[in-house]
């Protein structure tokens, strides 16, 4: 059973003392992950298609869409946590393209995905529910730093009744020499 919060923290305190100093946060909602790093001073820009939050001097937040707005270049992380499920097929492998390409040298990818296994991606099979080693294949050129995967704790929101997600969570390394 995997604890999405205590999950997202471990990934995080990882990276606490990695080179971080920018931070792109794709579909950031409160942009808590972000400002896990924000007394390190580090930068970040959240992109949301709706404002939940004001920017403050390290947060700056871009309200788009994150298949329209420019990611920037030389991010030493970028962060999609359960957001990619949105998008079909075609267009989340465009984005995870433009996460890896705006990746500094030695900067890190981190998704959190609902899985091919999730019970709703039985029901919208044409969104991108990947399994770990789809998104591996597609991380072949990065080195593969951490993965937890399992079933999260009974959830309820969405207006869907209590249900459990399948969760894969992957942290990457960009090893690529420009």
């Amino acid at each position: 059973m995997i604890n999405t919060k205590e999950t997202k923290k471990e990934f995080l305190m990882f990276l606490l003392d990695k080179p971080i100093n920018k931070i792109l946060d794709l579909g950031c909602g409160r942009g808590l992950m972000s400002k896990f790093f924000e007394k390190k001073g580090v930068k970040a820009i959240g992109i949301d298609i709706k404002r939940i939050l004001e920017d403050s001097d390290n947060f700056k937040l871009i309200e788009g869409d994150i298949r329209k707005e420019n990611f920037g270049k030389k991010n030493d992380l970028v962060i999609a946590s359960l957001i990619l499920h949105f998008f079909e097929k075609n267009e989340a492998l465009q984005i995870i393209k433009r996460m890896k390409n705006s990746t500094s040298k030695h900067g890190y990818n981190f998704l959190i995905c609902m899985s091919k296994e999730d019970e709703i991606a039985k029901e919208k099979s044409e969104k991108f529910y990947p399994n770990d080693t789809e998104l591996k294949e597609i991380y072949k050129d990065w080195t593969l730093i951490k993965e937890i995967k399992g079933i999260t704790e009974t959830e309820d929101h969405d207006n869907i009744g209590p249900h459990k997600h399948n969760l894969i969570f992957l942290l990457f390394k960009n090893n690529i020499t420009l």
